[in-house]
């Protein structure tokens, strides 16, 4: 695992001193690799129910998670990669909800639309956190009610996957599952983070006992090897009986 981090965020990590950036972009990283692990649920639903439009977008959204990762390595930067992680999870939710339900609000989009809220709030910052946690996380859904108001008139068709009408209730522990396992890691993270922050000040604290050490040390060096005031007084009054 740490071969892996390496490769793919130990430039980002080498690049910047900030703790809290680092455990960022080690969340973003987890995050990606259990997104492919757990994904491979929905798509293995899809095979065996015959979905085969919902395996088309399931099966784009596994194989861009499956490539986030380099997208991560290539960008060498926290914030547009976590943008760009929210940007195909928004895509991604929007493409679903027209797919699988279109008229109708179910659990399980409810819960992914709380998953990437509390997510969001975790992991972006700044004005992007507005702009996704108030108005995009909430575009799928208000597509769904505002199509059940129209009596499906906002439906298209082609994208429609007969049959999904009633999902299998276990997908609802897909999201519950990942918000969890984001709720451990950013707290694991961030502690470790703190952690870091306390060895730091540690170690800049006894280093600073060092260097003040050295510098009483010096000085009682420097005092003893200077004459005294009486020593230079005496020399003085020699010079001046002398004169």
């Amino acid at each position: 695992m740490n071969k892996f981090r390496k490769y793919f965020i130990g430039d980002i990590l080498a690049r910047t001193d900030d703790v809290f950036e680092q455990a960022r972009a080690i969340m973003i990283l987890r995050l990606s690799i259990m997104f492919s692990v757990i994904f491979m649920l929905p798509l293995i639903t899809d095979f065996i129910l015959g979905y085969q439009k919902a395996q088309v977008i399931h099966g784009l959204a596994f194989l861009t998670i499956l490539f986030f990762p380099f997208a991560i390595k290539m960008q060498q930067n926290v914030d547009r990669s976590i943008n760009l992680f929210f940007t195909i999870s928004f895509l991604v939710s929007s493409a679903s909800f027209m797919c699988l339900n279109p008229a109708r609000l179910d659990r399980i989009g409810v819960c992914w639309a709380m998953f990437f809220l509390i997510l969001g709030i975790l992991l972006q910052r700044g004005k992007m956190r507005l702009l996704f946690c108030c108005c995009l996380n909430w575009v799928p859904m208000l597509y769904v009610i505002v199509n059940m108001q129209l009596k499906g008139a906002l439906t298209w068709e082609w994208m429609v996957q007969k049959g999904t009408e009633d999902p299998p209730i276990f997908l609802i522990f897909i999201p519950i599952t990942l918000l969890m396992y984001a709720a451990w890691n950013h707290s694991s993270t961030i502690e470790h983070a703190r952690q870091t922050i306390t060895l730091q000040k540690d170690v800049i604290s006894e280093k600073n006992k060092d260097i003040t050490a050295s510098i009483r040390y010096a000085k009682r060096i420097q005092i003893s090897l200077m004459p005294t005031e009486k020593y230079i007084s005496r020399i003085l009054n020699k010079k001046k009986e002398n004169t």
